[in-house]
């Protein structure tokens, strides 16, 4: 077990695995879950940085009174009550080493300023923001009121969000706090910028900065995701006449990544936040709001009314959530839409062979299936599967 690893958290189910043994029991799983394609599933791709890669975390709060501290971290179930509801406790990660040392440095700060009767659900942090999930109603006056606020937070004080390596520090109101995470309503800026950036090579030699807020998703380990977007610019081969619906799309780093080859692009995203990053990192044009089956008209009007729909082919990349792609999205891709290829970026491989499933059975074929390691410690693999047109 690593040093800072608690043996109780229920995070990392690989931890006490080599990464041989780690990496059959993922390729194992994906073998099996993806049976009908098995003979096309290729070796799975490994990062170096096993430890310490994950720069952004939700972690559960729960005040400590035999410590007089918050305890930051995963809830496990402990118990019954005597009316049969089942009791939970929060096992306190403070140190833990699949981390990034910028994230252990933040949970040991506020730790360490934060008083008991602040009404604190969660704290997460992603990159260099952080934020306070209260379970409260949203009233505009809540951080004037509450007690502790002024003496912790407040500029007046000194408080620097810098002292923790942050640009910004969020507050999120939400009256259903546990049962979710954020409310979309209730955010509000304590201290600091309210978005920051972060630097990729998309390409050799050509950095690119991204902009992000404290609800942005990003991939955990840049150097594997970015191996997945060159394999999938390869498989399309894109010029200037092509087009690209890229679905899930994030705040823009794939859009961006296909605007490189002069390709035209539309993107889909349901995070408001995401949407408006991805405004700012790849054109204010490049990107619609709402669920992938919601846009779909707009998208369609988008394709007929390119100056290239007759010349220029046609791609899809989708990276969609555990849920996979929407019934209503398969049906137009495999039916109406049909475009000449499609790349799929999925983090479940039961999903993933739902949707292939229709695929294949409507006239498209797998390429190729190229597992990534995007958790190591843990049992989760990510796969990202090319699939082209052949009828």
């Amino acid at each position: 077990m690593n040093e800072g690893c608690v043996r109780e958290c229920p995070g990392c189910a690989h931890r006490d695995w080599s990464l041989k043994e780690s990496s059959a029991q993922k390729m194992g799983w994906l073998s099996t879950r993806l049976s009908d394609w098995k003979n096309q599933i290729e070796s799975l791709r490994v990062s170096d940085q096993i430890l310490n890669y994950r720069n952004k975390t939700c972690l559960r709060a729960e005040w400590d009174p035999s410590t007089q501290k918050w305890k930051l971290g995963l809830r496990v179930q402990n118990g019954i009550s005597a009316q049969g509801k089942r009791l939970y406790e929060v096992i306190s990660i403070p140190n833990c080493p699949i981390h990034s040392e910028s994230i252990r440095r933040v949970i040991q700060g506020l730790i360490s300023v934060l008083p008991s009767h602040f009404p604190l659900v969660f704290v997460t942090v992603s990159g260099k923001l952080a934020t306070l999930v209260l379970k409260s109603p949203k009233s505009p006056k809540f951080w004037e009121e509450l007690p502790g606020f002024s003496e912790i937070f407040c500029r007046e004080k000194g408080w620097d969000p810098s002292s923790l390596g942050l640009d910004g520090v969020w507050g999120n109101l939400n009256p259903a706090a546990g049962e979710r995470v954020f409310s979309n309503r209730g955010w509000h800026l304590i201290l600091g910028q309210e978005r920051s950036q972060f630097s990729l090579e998309l390409e050799p030699g050509q950095f690119f900065s991204f902009e992000y807020g404290p609800d942005s998703f990003q991939q955990l380990i840049p150097n594997l995701y970015l191996q997945a977007l060159d394999e999938v610019s390869r498989f399309f081969k894109l010029c200037s006449e092509d087009r690209v619906v890229d679905l899930c799309s994030g705040i823009g780093i794939s859009l961006k990544k296909w605007q490189l080859s002069s390709a035209q692009t539309l993107g889909v995203e349901l995070n408001g936040e995401a949407v408006k990053n991805a405004w700012k990192n790849a054109g204010t044009e490049s990107c619609l709001q709402g669920r992938s089956s919601e846009r779909i008209p707009q998208i369609q009007d988008w394709l007929n009314s390119s100056s290239k729909i007759k010349t220029g082919r046609r791609f899809v990349f989708v990276n969609p959530p555990r849920l996979g792609i929407e019934p209503e999205v398969t049906q137009w891709l495999s039916h109406s839409f049909r475009p000449d290829a499609i790349a799929y970026l999925s983090c479940s491989a039961g999903t993933l062979a739902r949707d292939l499933s229709i695929l294949c059975n409507s006239g498209y074929r797998v390429n190729r299936i190229i597992p990534y390691d995007f958790f190591p410690q843990t049992s989760h693999v990510e796969t990202l599967t090319l699939l082209e047109r052949v009828s």
